[in-house]
């Protein structure tokens, strides 16, 4: 049974194909952990601060409905 998912008939490296941008495995890894974690805060730095206010806001809401009715929290 021949193995598909590596053919060694392909002269290429990685450097060729997939980080054309340095010759070092090591530094395209470190390079794309680095701009991966920037856009990520980006993206999700947002939305986290937005639903922190908005539970901060219910949780208020939620007391002040409790302390208009005279329960104790």
């Amino acid at each position: 049974m021949a193995i598909l998912s590596k053919p060694t008939s392909l002269e290429f490296t990685c450097y060729e194909l997939g980080h054309t941008w340095t010759p070092s495995c090591k530094k395209a890894t470190a390079d794309v952990v680095i701009q991966v974690f920037k856009q990520g805060l980006m993206i999700y730095g947002p939305l986290y601060l937005i639903s922190v206010r908005i539970e901060s806001q219910i949780s208020a809401v939620i007391a002040l409905l409790l302390q208009s009715l005279f329960v104790a929290i």
